[in-house]
């Protein structure tokens, strides 16, 4: 686990070794433990270590027995032990990392080692002789890997504050804002800063001699609910892949241990590595004292249950409201989701109890069908099917109207993304200009459509369960999990989005995730005998945060946030009708008003100010 960056010079100019550095110093939190380069021409990368297997002898960059190939690596290949052993015949082995293991299969496969691998990852390999580029990125998107492409340059990075100061790129992208508070993420490969792109999940691309760029999309989903299994087996092989995942996952040199949130998530995470182990799990949840989304009772539970040593944290509004600025400072991109906050709290609490690496249950929901949208799609497409003119009596009828009916009604796209948000209402009063209704659903259209309509996904369930996927959880969820938990160096590892797993899953008819008004059929079945019936009879309530609790105690005691805001950011004022929304901040006050969208302009501004202001 790591920070990674280069700069790849074809014009013939000098490598820019000086401005590597910088760029490595910007991610010591990534990798405290050692750091590496290697330039060759006008190629320089390297990288920054958090050394977890291997703490010895993983030293990157590392180079072929012949010399030819060199590579940076961020992430895990959680198979390693098993390709190894069928390459140790055919390589002399200096180190027992993955890394090395990783470099010798790209030696004797090229791109097509990415078929092989078990793990998360973003990853560089130079080659010498064809003076190549090689740079790719995991299935689901675990690990970011930013990149900008420029005349006789091309630069990558695993964050994207570091290309910001490398480029000195400042600007924001107009229509990534606008899908940023539409969304609460940017989807790739689009960037919140102008010029900047991010390498999409299941990517990879070569950068030959001469600067061209080629990428190709490696991996998807192939197989939707043709699957022919009965429900005992079903949930026999569920059982089978969920226990290979966790076991391949605990994988480590450093001690492990897992958020426990106290749903079913993240409790079958623990209950299955608790099997597997002789000493207890560590766990680390967080809770909200008085509120919904305090589930320390349930992470108790399943916690004693699996005889788990367990710590919890308290967080209270001056708490959060106090760690909003480094959260902006770490988030890299934005990503307007409250679960921020605890997170990047809870990855510092496991740091400080010795924990390196972290479990959790992220990517269930989407790969197992949790979300309650996935369950009510009769509604949903009988709704879609209706002319025009009665669509819009029918959203008239929810509560919808004005121009934020006028959004939905462009595109199926924009009308999912818009009933999942539920902040378009706002967005429209917001906005001052009258053209980012077309904007932005132009863009979303042409980035998200080909997803959404993808002609393999027969069913209602399959399309939302896939779309989300390939946005929500790789935009929003995974980024966030690795800037907070990356924050506080530790690493954060997803079990649940084995690629296996996810492949199979979908493999099953719909009945299997969603079936009678019930999410996640077949998991809680298979699961039924390892959690307490407490947790299992649990609504579906996500991870989450009192957002709207925090910004009403800050509203309350003065308007030190909203001044910070509005007052020092003229990007956000010269976009958002000020009246408006300073009736919104008036609203926290009686604990009223759209607490999400402020959240999120609130960290955009704190994040504009601290990386993309020039001190």
């Amino acid at each position: 686990m790591c920070g990674i960056a280069g700069i790849h010079r074809f014009d013939g100019a000098p490598p820019e070794t000086r401005a590597l550095q910088s760029m490595l110093d910007r991610m010591v939190h990534r990798g405290p433990d050692d750091q590496g380069s290697f330039t060759d021409g006008g190629l320089t990368f390297g990288i920054r270590r958090l050394s977890i297997i291997d703490v010895k002898g993983g030293h990157q960059p590392i180079e072929s027995e012949d010399g030819r190939y060199c590579i940076v690596f961020n992430g895990e290949i959680y198979n390693f032990l098993e390709l190894r052993a069928d390459l140790v015949g055919r390589h002399t082995f200096r180190t027992h990392s993955d890394t090395e293991v990783l470099l010798h299969l790209y030696e004797e496969r090229g791109p097509a080692c990415l078929a092989d691998l078990n793990g998360m990852f973003a990853f560089a390999v130079w080659d010498r002789r064809e003076r190549e580029l090689f740079v790719a990125r995991d299935r689901l998107g675990i690990k970011p890997l930013f990149y900008v492409a420029e005349p006789g340059r091309f630069a990558f990075s695993s964050e994207l504050r570091s290309l910001v100061e490398l480029t000195g790129r400042r600007t924001i992208d107009e229509t990534a804002f606008l899908m940023y508070l539409l969304m609460m993420y940017v989807p790739a490969p689009d960037c919140l800063v102008e010029g900047i792109r991010k390498l999409p999940p299941a990517h990879y691309l070569k950068i030959d001699r001469h600067g061209r760029i080629e990428t190709r999309r490696y991996w998807d989903v192939e197989r939707f609910g043709d699957a022919r299994i009965d429900e005992r087996e079903a949930r026999e092989r569920l059982l089978e892949l969920l226990r290979d995942a966790i076991r391949l996952q605990q994988r480590s040199d450093v001690p492990l241990g897992i958020f426990l949130s106290g749903g079913l998530d993240s409790g079958t995470v623990v209950a299955l590595m608790a099997e597997q182990v002789t000493q207890p799990v560590r766990t680390f949840s967080v809770g909200f004292e008085g509120h919904l989304y305090d589930e320390r009772p349930a992470a108790r539970m399943v916690a004693a249950r699996h005889g788990a040593r367990h710590r919890e944290l308290l967080l209270d509004a001056k708490a959060a409201i106090a760690a909003l600025p480094e959260v902006a400072a770490s988030i890299d991109e934005p990503v307007c989701d409250s679960a921020a906050v605890p997170t990047l709290l809870l990855s510092r609490l496991a740091r400080e109890d010795g924990i390196t690496v972290i479990l959790n249950g992220t990517g269930g929901d989407e790969v197992f069908g949790g979300y309650p949208r996935y369950s009510d799609q009769a509604w949903r497409r009988g709704l879609e099917a209706m002319p025009r003119g009665l669509r819009r009596l029918a959203g008239l009828a929810l509560g919808a109207g004005g121009s934020a009916q006028a959004l939905r009604l462009r595109s199926p796209v924009v009308d999912y993304l818009c009933r999942i948000s539920g902040r378009v209402d706002l967005m429209s009063r917001l906005l001052r200009d009258p053209a980012w209704t077309r904007r932005l659903t132009e863009r979303l259209d042409a980035l998200l459509s080909p997803i959404f309509h993808d002609p393999r996904l027969v069913t209602a369930v399959s399309r939302r369960t896939y779309f989300d996927l390939h946005t929500y959880l790789a935009g929003d969820l995974l980024p966030l999990l690795d800037k907070m938990t990356m924050a506080a160096s530790v690493e954060g590892r997803v079990p649940l989005l084995d690629h296996r797993l996810v492949e199979w899953m979908f493999a099953l008819p719909d009945r299997y995730r969603v079936a009678g008004g019930a999410t996640k059929r077949l998991f809680r079945q298979a699961i039924g005998d390892l959690l307490p019936k407490e947790v299992l009879a649990i609504p579906k309530r996500g991870f989450g945060a009192p957002v709207g609790h925090w910004l009403a105690e800050a509203a309350r005691e003065s308007d030190e946030p909203w001044d910070r805001v509005w007052k020092s950011d003229e990007f956000l004022r010269d976009r958002i009708d000020v009246t408006a929304a300073a009736a919104s901040w008036t609203d926290l006050r009686g604990a009223s008003g759209d607490a999400n969208l402020l959240f999120g302009l609130t960290l955009l501004a704190e994040w504009r100010r601290q990386v993309l202001v020039p001190a």
